[in-house]
Parts: structure tokens; sequence; C-alpha cells
């Protein structure tokens, strides 16, 4: 991915404008506060929502500068930080050759080729259901409860990165209660410790955010997208036909992932009685983890193919699990005498590698081939108009527009996204914020120009370029 830091998200891969706006979208308070020495400036605080992620990238942006690349860089980090711990993590209590074939499974997926060298707060999510879940292995140590209540840590900061995350969080929780068994005490420590942890974030973001902070969140409430619940079951079984019809791509992307944790969960079931406690608990977590943050997208109203992007890791999991089952089975068999002679008797190390190659090819193969199409059709306008921006928009003055986070996000200047139907920085902003720049599609027309018909007629175009999903004309324009 470091390579092609620069390259352009590939269009037609999503419905959604989101490659072309979320990066600078949820970076823009972490830009804020490195340049301009604060967190929000206006109604757009995604923050509060994302402390984690804010945290992490304004960590970055002080250590390397503020920039798209940089914030990007994060990402990848990220990405391969998850691979990594899924295939050390796993190492121990699976075996070496399916954690490292889980741990390729999720890096080779064509989703994280696409997403993970994107500066998405997803792939911070990732890692951190990835650590708690790995930890419920540690369910039936003598300091159990010190381990669920780091698990419960690492839990509550990704839902404190994207609170979508809680899905996947109280399926994980429910799974491996379910595969550890409450009757040793051990798991009940572990479980305590892990929703004491959570109740201790949650309660700490109540008081320092939720109830200081609630207008700034109901404003906030209608930046994000709207989901509406199903009304009956007739309108549910409408969603369900649409999501098996029109699922914005996900389940081809994810494909050979979603194979391969089903064929894992099911040799898990098979073989559960003859697992060791850890390993149907870790099971169970991911399998509860998967369930349920991809169930819940076959609800939802507004559902891009990015939100399947959390349930990854589980899957990955899920496939280690069911490797590691087959390769239990196959040990079992070598050792039975009345089955020396058969093909599963003679498998050696050399086979083992051989299919443990086999599936890691089949795996990631989709995903590589799709990701160098995605690298080789790829453009590299963006980098250089953000140079342009940072020579035009002088220091100190507001910018407005859809684009406006993104093309002045090197600029230390206020950033001014106006969506006043929702409410979000209303009013005549020329007057009121000293907006001269706009950065938005051509065709686009703030609320006030009709306000100030002169200097709106005299505005000047300085750079444009193709940009979004359409590949509609976006412009830096200037007003007097």
């Amino acid at each position: 991915m470091l390579p092609f830091l620069d390259v352009d998200p590939a269009r037609g891969v999503t419905f959604s404008n989101s490659p072309f706006t979320d990066e600078a979208y949820y970076a823009i308070n972490a830009r804020n506060l490195v340049l301009l020495g604060r967190l929000s400036t206006d109604d757009w605080n995604l923050h509060l929502l994302t402390l984690p992620y804010t945290a992490l990238q304004s960590a970055a942006f002080g250590l390397l500068g503020v920039g798209i690349l940089q914030a990007r860089l994060v990402a990848v980090l990220l990405t391969a930080g998850t691979s990594l711990l899924v295939a050390a993590g796993l190492r121990r209590s699976l075996g070496a050759g399916p954690a490292v074939v889980g741990a390729f499974a999720f890096a080779g997926s064509a989703l994280v080729l696409y997403y993970g060298r994107l500066a998405y707060a997803e792939m911070l999510v990732a890692l951190l259901l990835t650590g708690g879940c790995l930890l419920v292995l540690r369910m039936e140590d003598r300091r159990a409860g010190r381990w669920g209540f780091l698990a419960g840590c690492l839990l509550a900061l990704a839902i404190g990165t994207k609170t979508n995350a809680a899905f996947g969080v109280a399926g994980l929780l429910v799974g491996a209660t379910v595969g550890g068994g409450l009757r040793p005490s051990a798991p009940r420590r572990w479980l305590t410790g892990a929703l004491g942890a959570i109740a201790l974030f949650a309660l700490g973001w109540v008081g320092a955010i939720g109830l200081p902070m609630r207008w700034e969140l109901e404003t906030l409430r209608r930046i994000l997208a709207e989901q509406t619940l199903p009304t009956g079951p007739t309108d549910l079984a409408a969603r369900l036909a649409r999501f098996a019809a029109s699922n914005d791509g996900m389940l081809g992307l994810a494909g050979p992932l979603l194979l391969a944790g089903l064929a894992g969960a099911l040799a898990m079931a098979i073989a559960w009685r003859r697992l060791p406690v850890g390993s149907r608990a870790l099971a169970g977590g991911a399998l509860g983890w998967a369930l349920a943050a991809i169930g819940v997208l076959l609800f939802l109203s507004y559902r891009p193919n990015r939100y399947l992007l959390q349930a990854l890791p589980a899957l990955a999991i899920l496939t280690a699990v069911g490797l590691s089952v087959m390769a239990i089975e196959l040990r079992r068999r070598r050792s039975d005498p009345d089955r020396s002679t058969s093909s599963a008797g003679r498998l050696g190390g050399g086979a083992n590698v051989a299919v443990g190659l086999l599936a890691i090819t089949a795996l990631t193969a989709p995903g590589v081939f799709a990701h160098a199409g995605w690298i080789a059709s790829g453009t590299r306008e963006l980098m250089p108009l953000l140079d342009r921006a940072s020579d035009l928009i002088p220091a100190g003055t507001a910018v407005q527009g859809e684009y406006a986070p993104l093309l002045g996000f090197v600029v230390p200047s206020v950033t001014v996204v106006s969506r006043p139907a929702t409410g979000v920085n209303p009013g005549d902003l020329y007057a009121t914020r000293g907006v001269r720049w706009i950065a938005d599609e051509r065709e686009d027309v703030p609320e006030w120009a009709a306000l100030h018909p002169a200097a709106w007629a005299s505005r000047q175009e300085m750079a444009c370029f193709s940009w979004g999903r359409d590949g509609r004309p976006v412009c830096m324009v200037q007003l007097p």
C-alpha cells in the first residue's frame, strides 16, 4: 500500500461518495488541533464520536506534519497491525499455519485493500476489536479479571471510535460467554472485568461529553447518515430482499473471506466438543462478533460496503479456527492405526505447507487483482491540488463547501461544511464567518449568494479538477 498512498480513490467501488470526502471529514478536527490550536471551529465536531481516532491522527500530524498522506499512513499501519495481530495472537492457540492463513485472508480481502490505504476510522475499529477478541484466550488465566478488563478497554475504545462497533462488541461478548461457559469462576471474572471497563468508559464519556455537549451532539446527529428501523414485517422482508439484490458489492468484494469464515464456523460446530475451552471461547466470540456486525447490515436503510470492514477480522479468525480444526482432525487420523494407509494419514509437513499456500492464494488472489486494477487505472490529481490550495488560500481565511475540509486541509484556515437544511453551519457565512473561498462542485451555489449578488458575480475560479464518485468538476472559487 505504501507506494500508492498518493493514488486517488478508484471510482465505482461504492455508491457512496465517502472515498472522496470522509478522509478529510474524519481527520479535520485533528488537523484543526494541530494547525489552529483547537479541535472545534464550527458545527463540524465528529471528534466527539471518534475520540481515539482523532487522538491518533493528532499525534501523527504533530509528529509528521498535517496532510492527507500522513493520515493515510496511519490507516496503512493500522491495517498492517491488524494483520500482524491476527497472526501473532492466534499462533500459540491455533498453530502457525492457520494463524498466518487467517492474517493473509484479512490483509488480502478486496475491501481491506481498497479502504485500508485510505484514512478511515474503520481500520482502528478493526484493530481494537481484534485485540479485544484475542484476549478471550486469557479467559482461563488465573488473572482472568484483569485480562477481561483490558479487553473491555479495547472494546470500549472501538465503540468510541465508531459507535456502530457496539453491535460487534455485544456479539463478541455473548459469543465468548457461550463458548467459554460461565460455570468456572475465571470466565465469569473475565466477563465481569470486560463489562466493568466498558461501563467505566461509557460513564466517563457521558460525564465529559454526553451531558455538557448535548447540543453539539444533536447537531452532530444531523451530520451523520440517517438510519431508519424496519416499520414492520413487510418492510423487513423488503430490506432483506434488497440486501440480497443490492448490497453495494460487499458480498463480492469480501466473498472469499465470507465463504472461508462460514466454512470455519461449520468446522468449529462439528468439532465443538473436542475443542479446548479457550478455543471455544475465541471461536464463539469471533462468530458472535461477525454475526452481529453483519446481521445489523441486513436491516439498515443506509449500508455502504465499508460498514462490513469491522467484521472482516472476525471472519479471518474463524478461517484460522477452521483450518486448525482440520489440522487437528488430520493429526488424529494419522495417529489412528486403522487409517494409516488413508490419504489423510499420508499427509506430511510439505503437504500442510502446500495446503496453506493454496488457501492463501485462493483467499487473496481476487483482492490482489482488484487492487492492481484500481492502482493501474488510478489518477494522482488530489495531491497537486492540495499543494495548489496551499499557495492560493491565505492563512486565517474561511473556506466553505462540501470539499472545503479536503482542499483546505493543509492550509491554516477554517473549513466550513454548510448544510442549512439540517441546521449545520447555517446562515450568511459570507458576512458572519468571513467566507471568501468556496471549495465545491461547480454548479453548487451557497444559499447566501443571493444576499451578496455583486460579490458572487465577481467570483473567480482559481482551480478545478475532476473529483467525486461521478467525476464532476470541483473548483476552488475566490470571492472579493
